[in-house]
């Protein structure tokens, strides 16, 4: 796919129908790219015995609480939780939020197309080669916000679907994937649909899509890359540094006892040959 696409990356065509091709050629790659994944999912689940696994039987998560009782199911032990009281909490709290924090991602982009506008208007005001490095400002900083507000949102989304007290992983998995798709999708690309939908503006949007995805790569690298290798490197240098603080401490322990046992009286070991015996 990064083949095919790199010609339209290098040779700047402005005949629509050639986006046309390729983006359909887009769609169908990512089709059977799925699809070919789902194949190897299910011969590795046959393989594996855990194809005819009924949701039923599966384990209740670590994380699950409630009043202890008997499984209807399983006929064992294990704690129980009224459904009525995880749905309240799923439609009162959880919901609300998420919605909360679409509208909030909505606002922040709304932010950026002024930022975008007061640029567009400097530049044409001044035309200077500094204006024209000012029109990257924008995009950069939404890209930076973006993948700020997508961490926090996701540490909200593990407590809430946490709190929300589902019994089983799978579960869990499905309203976290739900909460995190839904967030995610619109805070990364509602802006670049808007460009391309209602404002029509190709420049703009490749602009645009260009500056979020380098962006993104690099922080994606300095946060999974540098900032781990640097965090290592610190922890072994203060691991080091103990190191040497506990032997130093050794030597000076050592050196104490040298000197204790240079300042006491000279004793000798004597040996009587009468009280050995020889079998």
């Amino acid at each position: 796919m990064a083949v095919i696409g790199l010609p339209y990356y290098l040779f700047v065509w402005e005949d629509y129908d050639k986006y046309v091709i390729f983006a359909s050629f887009n769609l169908i790659w990512s089709t059977v790219i799925l699809e070919v994944w789902k194949r190897g999912c299910a011969s590795m689940t046959y393989r594996w015995g855990t194809l005819v696994m009924k949701r039923q039987f599966e384990e209740p998560r670590p994380g699950f609480h409630g009043v202890l009782g008997i499984n209807p199911v399983t006929g064992r032990e294990e704690p129980l939780y009224p459904s009525y009281k995880r749905q309240l909490r799923i439609y009162l709290v959880s919901l609300p939020f998420v919605c909360l924090c679409l509208y909030f991602s909505l606002y922040v982009m709304m932010i950026y197309f002024d930022m975008e506008a007061w640029a567009l208007s400097l530049h044409e005001s001044s035309g200077s080669e500094w204006t024209s490095v000012l029109l990257y400002v924008p995009s950069i900083i939404y890209a930076i916000v973006i993948e700020i507000m997508n961490r926090l949102y996701r540490y909200a989304a593990e407590f809430l679907t946490s709190w929300e007290n589902h019994r089983l992983e799978s579960a869990y998995q499905n309203h976290l994937i739900l909460k995190v798709l839904v967030f995610n999708f619109l805070n990364c690309f509602a802006s670049l649909f808007y460009i391309a939908f209602v404002l029509r503006d190709m420049k703009l949007l490749r602009q645009s899509l260009a500056t979020l995805l380098i962006t993104s790569q690099i922080l994606n690298q300095i946060m999974e890359s540098l900032l781990p290798y640097w965090l290592q490197k610190k922890h072994h240098v203060q691991v080091k540094r103990k190191v040497q603080a506990l032997k130093a401490d050794i030597d000076a322990t050592l050196y104490e006892q040298v000197v204790l046992e240079k300042e006491m009286g000279t004793y000798l070991v004597s040996l009587n040959i009468d009280e050995l015996t020889i079998d």
